[in-house]
């Protein structure tokens, strides 16, 4: 074979190696970047509403512990879920807003679980990672659950309650005020509502310490998964909050 013949073998190969590793490496890109879109998708919407619900739960603990024991929501006048049907729109945009939203962004957390949960098999976690996932939300899930307080049923359908189907999309907190108002749609808020309100008396206060340990490990796996920092903690620092350490 001379050498001519051989270089251009050679050069022939070279070539197709060449762009076989191209699409080879294209390929596995174009995967990485679907399963990072996928993960986000799930995976950023839940890191936010367990960050707000940490930090709501953390805003009312502070105060239980520096000796403040009723109103810790600030709510005072309401005893019962029904009368928050009997509010308008300027209580829960005034004197009914932070305990509204402590509702609102607890909600949110429970419709983004119902939605991993049923979608974990389109996450790209690894089975390891999938189990591990899963368990801390079960603790999430559990820790609202402790003294007979939100069943899981309830939970996941306050989730359903939650999510718009045809827009894909949650209530906004508008939209979720609406439902509290009116007492047909309300009443499957209400486990939520009377869960609040006896937090707000001062009880249940150990729930706001198991559900604030679960939130901050749920929200640290998922900090990795989506490869940003550690939210919880990032935002501890920026507002000057002591570092929240975890009993486990």
């Amino acid at each position: 074979m001379n050498i001519a013949l051989l270089s251009a073998i050679i050069a022939t190969v070279t070539s197709i190696a060449v762009v076989l590793l191209q699409e080879g490496l294209k390929a596995l890109a174009s995967k990485q970047q679907r399963a990072t879109s996928i993960n986000s998708e799930y995976l950023n919407p839940l890191r936010l509403y367990a960050e707000e619900t940490f930090f709501r739960l953390h805003d009312i603990g502070e105060r239980f512990a520096k000796g403040q024991k009723e109103n810790l929501l600030f709510l005072e006048d309401i005893q019962h879920p029904q009368q928050f049907s009997q509010q308008g729109d300027d209580w829960f945009n005034g004197e009914g807003c932070y305990f509204a939203s402590s509702c609102y962004f607890t909600a949110c957390l429970f419709a983004c679980i119902k939605k991993v949960r049923e979608d974990i098999p389109y996450l790209k976690l690894g089975k390891a990672n999938d189990t591990a996932f899963l368990c801390r939300i079960f603790v999430v899930s559990h820790s609202f659950l402790q003294e007979l307080g939100i069943f899981y049923a309830i939970q996941h359908s306050i989730g359903s309650e939650m999510y718009v189907v045809q827009e894909k999309r949650l209530l906004t907190y508008r939209e979720f005020c609406n439902r509290l108002k009116n007492s047909e749609t309300r009443v499957w808020f209400d486990r939520l509502i009377s869960f609040y309100l006896d937090i707000n008396q001062g009880k249940r206060m150990l729930i706001i310490d198991q559900a604030m340990e679960s939130l901050y490990h749920l929200s640290e796996f998922c900090d990795r998964a989506v490869q940003g920092s550690r939210s919880i903690d990032t935002r501890l620092k920026a507002e000057k909050k002591s570092i929240f350490s975890p009993k486990k």
